[in-house]
């Protein structure tokens, strides 16, 4: 069994200015775990535990799978889950551009058929930069914030928990292309 995932990694150069809003937002969230880079990634659908069997056709609709072109997403504020008054996760949210919620849905649709859950509620691309076991009312940093993030790739995850926390292995790599008109308008 595997515990598998879609999800979009960050590049190094999409990493470095979030790496600084995490510094600045670091003396905000004393007593909360800082979430390292290499575990960075914005997870589009949680697949579940996997039999061993169910992972090769998996990992061939996904190299066959068609993308369409997509716009840039830009990391626009800070997000508390599962609410602020009792969060166990602070990440940044992006704003959804239209075609990433449309291509989201219909990958959804493709996967159900599959035998795969999908959740049924909005996907809110976020990137979790702060952990807390217990959940507690967390102040969100005030920064304003226009980061943006280009997503190269569409990976298929595995998350293997270690005894130094999660670790996620990228076992197919799908090139994402993008609308050059709609990454003008985001600059």
């Amino acid at each position: 069994m595997a515990r598998l995932f879609l999800g979009l990694p960050l590049s190094a150069e999409d990493r470095a200015p979030v790496l600084v809003a995490q510094e600045a937002a670091k003396s905000q969230l004393g007593g909360w775990r800082v979430v390292p880079a290499e575990n960075w990634h914005v997870t589009l659908h949680f697949l579940g535990e996997i039999t061993a069997e169910k992972i090769p056709p998996l990992e061939k609709w996904l190299r066959a799978l068609a993308i369409p072109k997509l716009p840039p997403l830009t990391w626009s504020h800070w997000l508390a889950f599962p609410e602020v008054a009792q969060a166990s996760v602070v990440a940044l949210a992006a704003d959804l551009p239209t075609p990433w919620g449309k291509w989201t849905k219909e990958l959804a649709q493709l996967l159900e058929p599959q035998g795969f859950k999908v959740e049924k509620r909005a996907f809110v691309p976020h990137l979790t930069l702060f952990r807390r076991k217990e959940n507690s009312a967390v102040p969100l940093p005030s920064a304003s914030l226009k980061i943006p993030y280009r997503p190269l790739h569409l990976c298929l995850y595995e998350s293997q928990l270690t005894a130094k926390g999660s670790r996620y292995t990228a076992r197919v790599q799908k090139a994402l292309a993008y609308d050059a008109k709609a990454a003008r308008l985001v600059k």
